[in-house]
């Protein structure tokens, strides 16, 4: 799980990324998007997450939850467009949660017919 640092917050808080995903000639990003349990923003869950917390592996992750869940809100789009600036994504889906439980049941159903 080996990590590069792709760059910083204007505060210096590094952003990091999986150093596979960043050697990449495209990246193509998918993701449910949720209300968050712990903490309320325009960006609870989805690409924005998926960039700085599941990208960043567990070196990004931990670094990012030792600031505080209330910090979350106002890093995550931050650290998003720093992934956008420097990395090719070439394609982000965010999926709601009720549309992926429309693909299993239309799947479930499928298979009964």
């Amino acid at each position: 799980m080996d990590v590069v640092q792709l760059g910083q917050l204007d505060d210096g808080t590094p952003v990091y990324c999986d150093r596979f995903a960043a050697e990449a000639d495209g990246l193509v990003l998918l993701n449910k998007i949720k209300p968050h349990t712990d903490f309320k923003g325009s960006h609870e869950s989805g690409l924005a997450k998926m960039m700085a917390i599941g990208l960043g592996n567990h070196v990004g992750a931990s670094m990012f939850h030792q600031m505080g869940m209330d910090t979350f809100p106002d890093r995550l789009p931050k650290v998003a467009e720093v992934f956008l600036e420097k990395l090719p994504v070439l394609l982000a889906l965010e999926l709601s949660r009720m549309l992926m439980i429309a693909c299993a049941l239309l799947k479930r159903f499928l298979r009964l017919t």
